[in-house]
């Protein structure tokens, strides 16, 4: 049964992302009819997803969720659906409408996802880290990959853990891969896993060639302000990406408050030393903070996850 509400967030998701119109209602029916915006009422707050079913279950499903925001999504009326199936489609749902936030703001919505032991860690001291999100959060990140259209981490990560970063655990498309840094030596596993074309983004020319599209940005500054790396990525047409770390990468991203839903896999475990999750400067008083709002504690197997979006007073 999850894979047919899956299925259905994967057709949600490409009737969304190929609308040539804003999207306010979307009448969707497990037995494939799918009609956007009849009878939207106008300047009607949020997204409206209204689910329909004569065979699954025997029952009719008549089930009503609103998409409030980037990351939050709640049942109006949840019909005949289970408990379990109205919590697996309000975590997704509002994943399948990035590209409607995305025009609201004129940049990539940017979802950070990080898997950390309760004392803070990312890895042991010695560099370890598989595995310390369970099996429920690996698949979650594959469907987070599948539902956005474009996967970021920084030159570190992918030198130290050689990742594929493509969709393997769950139907669904690959997003489009994405470097930061120029280091020439270390795309042999993103190459090995997928002929699709790599994109790379730096401040440097670069000799780079093959598979991969370099993207030289602010080459007069220091560092690239994440937020024209998200505008850029929007302006060629990606309106999601999903940053998978590491640690620096996601830690600038957040100190410059370019992040707008941060994943936090909470592991029952402890590590007692090693990599912390971010890295970010300390503060004096408690209301300088970087603080969340929206937020939610999603049971995942035998661990919970954070999901909170950067609040507003902060960006």
């Amino acid at each position: 049964m999850e894979e047919t509400f899956w299925q259905l967030i994967l057709k949600l998701r490409h009737i969304a992302k190929n609308s040539k119109e804003p999207i306010q209602h979307i009448f969707i029916s497990l037995e494939g009819t799918t009609l956007v915006n009849p009878h939207a009422i106008p300047n009607e707050p949020g997204f409206w997803v209204h689910l329909q079913s004569k065979t699954i279950p025997s029952d009719s499903i008549h089930a009503h969720f609103l998409v409030e925001s980037p990351s939050k999504a709640s049942v109006i009326d949840r019909g005949t659906l289970s408990e379990t199936t109205c919590t697996f489609l309000k975590q997704y749902l509002p994943y399948c409408l990035s590209c409607h936030f995305a025009k609201a703001q004129q940049k990539a919505v940017s979802i950070a996802h990080f898997a950390q032991s309760l004392d803070g860690r990312i890895a042991t001291a010695n560099g370890d880290s598989k595995w310390i999100g369970n099996t429920e959060n690996l698949i979650h990140a594959h469907r987070m990959r599948a539902l956005s259209d474009a996967i970021l981490i920084g030159s570190g990560t992918l030198k130290k853990d050689q990742p594929k970063l493509t969709v393997r655990l769950v139907n669904g498309p690959n997003p489009k891969r994405i470097v930061l840094g120029t280091s020439a030596a270390c795309y042999g596993s993103l190459y090995e896993s997928s002929k699709d074309r790599i994109m790379v983004i730096g401040r440097h020319t670069s000799t780079l060639n093959g598979q991969i599209d370099y993207v030289q940005l602010e080459p007069e500054k220091e560092f690239i302000d994440p937020h024209h790396i998200l505008q850029n990525l929007y302006q060629q047409g990606i309106c999601s990406v999903y940053i998978e770390g590491g640690s620096t990468t996601t830690s600038y991203f957040i100190k410059r408050k370019a992040i707008n839903i941060l994943q936090l896999h909470l592991a029952p475990l402890l590590l007692g030393g090693g990599t912390p999750c971010l890295q970010i400067p300390g503060i004096d008083l408690v209301d300088q903070a970087i603080r969340f709002e929206k937020t939610q504690f999603q049971p995942t197997g035998d661990a919970i996850m954070f999901v909170g979006e950067l609040a507003t007073d902060e960006v």
